[in-house]
């Protein structure tokens, strides 16, 4: 293959198996989520200085999705170190992950927090929701860590 040709037709590239858990996450798990209102750090917007990682969440009040971006396509960002996010839902702030982690570049990662597992609630994970299994003793859900997880912490309390 030519550098800088076009892909063949059918090709499968890299791209396709890192955003592959997004995939199956927005198709099987984000319930909801379109309710949910996006709040963003100002690094989102187009005064951001490419040093910056882009950080922001959708959230309904109780429970929330973090979103981080420390990839730029043709730029290698910096390694963020020392990140953890403080996060103020409509009851409580939570600061997540319960120590700060460092976030290489390239990197990009999205965290549930206050996320309902049939009934009991994941307070936050440094890992990503992929998919929902139905099993004969009750749902399995699948988490991937990020390459920098540092711990899951849930609460036992049921939701319904």
């Amino acid at each position: 293959m030519i550098p800088g040709a076009p892909a063949r037709i059918w090709q499968v590239n890299d791209s396709y198996h890192a955003m592959r858990p997004l995939h199956l996450f927005l198709a099987i798990l984000a319930r909801g989520w379109r309710r949910c209102r996006w709040r963003c750090r100002r690094s989102f917007q187009r005064d951001r200085r490419p040093a910056d990682a882009a950080l922001g969440a959708r959230s309904d009040g109780a429970q929330a999705f973090v979103f981080v971006n420390n990839y730029q396509r043709l730029e290698g960002l910096p390694d963020q170190a020392a990140v953890q996010f403080q996060l103020q839902l409509s009851v409580e702030m939570i600061f997540l992950p319960a120590r700060p982690v460092a976030v290489a570049g390239g990197a990009w990662f999205f965290w549930p927090v206050n996320f309902d597992l049939d009934g009991l609630r994941l307070k936050y994970a440094s890992a990503q929701p992929v998919c929902r299994v139905s099993t004969g003793e009750g749902p399995l859900y699948v988490l991937r860590p990020s390459r920098r997880s540092n711990g899951v912490r849930v609460c036992g309390r049921r939701t319904g």
